[in-house]
């Protein structure tokens, strides 16, 4: 199996770019695991994709789209406000 970076939590929070974290509910990691990412990260997001894995890109490619573009949307909306 590839590396996996290991990021302490005052790494997580030093992010400042807006994050979208997914996962499927049948994910290998803890499903509290990208909740837990998305707390220590301002401005992050989670999402659980249903009856997906860990490649969920794959398995349900549609809903992954469609929830990187509602993110993006609602980011782009979020910066018009601005």
């Amino acid at each position: 199996m590839a590396h996996q970076p290991q990021y302490s939590l005052q790494e997580l929070s030093s992010i400042q770019a807006p994050t979208l974290i997914m996962a499927g509910d049948h994910d290998v990691v803890a499903r509290s695991t990208p909740t837990n990412l998305r707390v220590q990260s301002p401005g992050a997001e989670a999402r659980i994709v249903v009856n997906g894995t860990h490649n969920v890109a794959f398995e349900k490619p549609g809903a992954v789209n469609k929830l990187i573009l509602d993110s993006w949307t609602q980011l782009r909306i979020s910066d018009s406000i601005r």
